[in-house]
């Protein structure tokens, strides 16, 4: 057996040369006493599967049967209570919809010039303001 077909066994059949068809099994022991790489490739694969089996059960989320049934079916699934702020946020501008990019650029156009005028003609008035201050503490002309 060479190393492309042993390594390709180990994945399909793991560490546990026992459990592999029995002329492969042969095979591969044969193919660990010829060679270091393969006898640490399999030791390799033991121990990534002990330490796989060790590993702890952990229990599903609440709420993952209705995902994975809703989203097989292709329904749009439940959603869980927002409880954070933001939760309530993205819920609550989830359902505005996006403007389209070829309707973003003209409408950023709209308000910037919206914004330069309201700017303009605060700065106009605040111009004014200044000028009646001047006339009314230093009793000057305003024509001046």
């Amino acid at each position: 057996m060479d190393r492309d077909e042993f390594l390709k066994y180990l994945e399909l059949y793991g560490g546990d040369l026992a459990r592999w068809p029995s002329g492969l099994g042969e095979g591969a022991r044969a193919a660990c006493a010829e060679s270091r790489e393969m006898r640490d490739a399999l030791d390799l694969e033991r121990r990534f599967e002990e330490s796989l089996m060790e590993r702890a059960y952990e229990e599903p989320s609440p709420g993952l049967e209705a995902w994975i049934i809703s989203a097989a079916a292709g329904v749009k699934r439940p959603e869980a209570r927002k409880s954070s702020v933001l939760g309530l946020l993205g819920a609550v501008f989830s359902a505005i919809p996006l403007p389209r990019p070829a309707i973003a650029l003209p409408l950023l156009l709209v308000i910037g010039m919206a914004a330069g005028y309201l700017y303009a003609n605060y700065e106009e008035q605040d111009a004014d303001n200044a000028q009646y201050a001047e006339l009314i503490y230093y009793g000057g002309d305003y024509n001046e």
